[in-house]
C-alpha cells in the first residue's frame, strides 16, 4: 500500500453505521424499517451485516477492492432491497472522505454512503 492508501485506511479504522444512502437523485435514511446497517474496518479488511446478511471484503484508499462477499439469507423483500443497493453501492464507490466522526463513499464525485462512527453524533464530511 501506498502512504497515501495507509492514511486512509488507518483513519477509518473501527465500527460504522451507515447513515443515509442514495437512491436516484435523493438520499434515504438507513434503519428507517429495520435494524442499522454497520461497518467494521480491521487493517484492510471489511466487515458489517446489512440488516439481514453479513458482507466482508478488502478495503483501500478507493473504497472497496473488488466486490463483497455476501452471506444468502433471506428476509423481509423491503430489508432485502436495502441490502442489494446497498452492496451495490458499497461495490461502485470510487473515493472515501473522511471527517472526525463520518465518512463519506463517492462515485464520480457523488456522495452514494454516509457513514458516522459508532457512538458519535450523526456527522458525515461535505463532498
Amino acid at each position: 500500500m501506498t502512504d497515501e492508501t495507509t492514511s486512509i485506511v488507518d483513519s477509518i479504522q473501527g465500527e460504522w453505521v451507515v447513515t443515509r444512502y442514495r437512491i436516484d437523485d435523493e438520499f434515504v435514511n438507513s434503519a428507517v424499517d429495520g435494524p442499522e446497517a454497520t461497518l467494521e474496518v480491521a487493517g484492510d479488511r471489511v466487515a458489517g451485516t446489512m440488516g439481514i446478511n453479513r458482507i466482508m471484503g478488502s478495503i483501500g484508499a478507493d473504497g472497496i477492492e473488488g466486490p463483497l462477499a455476501s452471506t444468502l439469507m433471506a428476509g423481509p423483500q423491503h430489508l432485502m432491497d436495502q441490502e442489494h443497493r446497498l452492496l451495490q453501492l458499497l461495490d461502485s464507490a470510487d473515493r472515501i472522505v473522511v471527517g472526525d466522526s463520518g465518512m463519506t463513499w463517492l462515485r464520480d464525485g457523488l456522495t452514494v454512503v454516509e457513514l458516522k462512527r459508532a457512538g458519535t453524533s450523526e456527522s458525515v464530511p461535505s463532498s
